[in-house]
């Protein structure tokens, strides 16, 4: 009984401080690991963020564009992506973690992350492909904003 309350608080406090974070951070994603030339790496060649000596650094981040009629509609809400920084610094493989429950919103997102560049992350020097978490906040302003 105390284990299963133990993991549930330390489920939550994990979950608290995820969700804590900013919409710029970027937040590690750890695959499950292989071992590859004594790095573990997963199935599709990346390396758990926690084992970089040097983090992925953003160079350019683009904001999605807000469509017209979902700005006017009211439509809001938060995507948070998950994709793979590769050793050239370009973003590819996202997937959807979380939607935003609007497509058109999910799609900008998706759109605006790809266009995303940054220094790689390296491990002693060497750049590798990292899997990155990066939420995005569609938010209408008022007038007065």
């Amino acid at each position: 009984m105390r284990m299963h309350v133990l993991v549930g608080v330390v489920l939550s406090l994990i979950l608290v401080i995820g969700c804590s974070r900013s919409e710029n951070e970027v937040k590690e994603e750890v695959a499950a690991p292989e071992m590859k030339a004594g790095i573990e790496t997963s199935q599709d060649d990346t390396v758990p963020f926690s084992a970089l000596t040097e983090k992925p650094v953003l160079q350019k981040r683009v904001e999605p564009e807000y469509p017209e009629q979902a700005r006017k509609a009211g439509l809001e809400g938060r995507v948070v992506l998950r994709g793979t920084v590769y050793k050239d610094g370009k973003v590819g493989d996202v997937e959807i973690l979380k939607s935003s429950g609007y497509p058109e919103l999910d799609q900008k997102a998706v759109e605006a992350f790809r266009q995303f560049e940054f220094t790689p992350g390296k491990i002693n020097g060497e750049p590798v492909n990292v899997r990155i978490v990066v939420p995005f906040q569609f938010r209408v302003k008022m007038e007065s904003d």
